[in-house]
């Protein structure tokens, strides 16, 4: 039984470090919950039914709470199952862990559509590196002139993100939008 306490903690502190709160409190938990369920359920598995009559066989447990709550289980595929199933779950957290140092994505590239009002839309964008940007838009398909819009100013102090809003747009109307860069913010 004390194999599925560990477990238990151990799933449980997993999924919170996981998918809630990524927090650095969760490491110095993790490894030592998965060896402890690891070494408890090698040590003090149950016993296999004895082939000695007995007078009522013992009860079996239900599979799936053995595998939701890691209660021992005289089934060795049972027992393996818990076991894969946590060591997945390390496997989870080291790769949150370790990605960052990896895959720092200091050259993430993107622009997004923010609010969008009746007659006007917030355009978000994120350039690493680079200082200006022009917003071109028009009409979605009917015309082919661009007009000019607003102009992104894009600072590493604002890690090169910066957000503008695009004004003077018919209702229930499609736009299109394109960024323009420039080096030298005196060109229009």
């Amino acid at each position: 039984m004390l194999s599925a306490v560990f477990s238990t903690l151990f799933r449980f502190l997993a999924f919170v470090f996981l998918r809630i709160i990524p927090t650095r409190l969760a490491l110095p938990l993790l490894p030592p919950l998965y060896f402890l369920h690891l070494l408890t359920a090698l040590l003090f598995s149950p016993p296999l039914p004895s082939s000695e009559k007995a007078v009522a066989p013992p009860p079996r447990p239900n599979p799936l709470a053995v595998l939701l709550f890691s209660l021992p289980s005289p089934s060795r595929l049972l027992t393996c199952t818990n076991i894969a199933i946590n060591t997945l779950l390390l496997v989870a957290s080291a790769d949150l862990l370790v990605t960052p140092f990896f895959d720092a994505a200091h050259d993430v590239v993107f622009t997004r559509l923010g609010a969008v009002y009746p007659d006007s839309v917030k355009i978000l964008a994120r350039y690493p590196n680079q200082s200006h940007f022009l917003i071109l838009y028009r009409e979605f398909n009917q015309s082919l002139v661009w007009k000019q819009g607003p102009r992104l100013h894009l600072k590493h102090e604002s890690d090169w993100v910066d957000t503008v809003r695009l004004d003077n747009l018919w209702p229930s109307t499609s736009y299109e939008c394109s960024l323009l860069s420039f080096s030298n913010p005196s060109f229009i």
